[in-house]
């Protein structure tokens, strides 16, 4: 069962590391505001993953984001 992530947050972005955004030549820290809800420049490290259907509930029930 293929789960894709619903949430586009900082957090599920690859070039977050350490509150800190790497999009930009000299990395600056990620407002609180903004790690929430991501930004147009987000790299996912994962879009979906193949999973099983009780994990794929969990991820549904929750409304996670696949990090």
């Amino acid at each position: 069962m293929i789960v894709e992530s619903k949430i586009k947050s900082c957090k599920g972005c690859s070039l977050n590391k350490n509150g800190y955004c790497h999009w930009f030549d000299r990395p600056k820290i990620i407002p609180l505001k903004t790690m929430s809800k991501g930004c147009k420049y987000r790299l996912p490290l994962h879009n979906q993953i193949n999973t099983t259907k009780i994990v794929a509930y969990m991820i549904d029930k929750f409304d996670g984001e696949i990090i």
